[in-house]
């Protein structure tokens, strides 16, 4: 029943990519992994963190 609600959940939630069952040793079926977007301020931290790197190297 939980199961089904955590299906449910997580297709309703925008930043959720993609979600799938566990392999067995990270706890099977009982648990999930869970694709998360990365938000914008995220990326843009990124993005001036890595043109800083690549401007250094020239």
């Amino acid at each position: 029943v939980l199961k089904g609600y955590v299906n449910r959940w997580l297709q309703d939630i925008d930043d959720v990519q993609a979600f799938h069952s566990a392999q067995p040793q990270h706890g099977g079926t009982g648990s999930v992994y869970v694709l998360l977007r990365k938000s914008d301020a995220k990326k843009k931290e990124n993005r001036e963190l890595y043109t800083k790197g690549r401007q250094q190297d020239v």
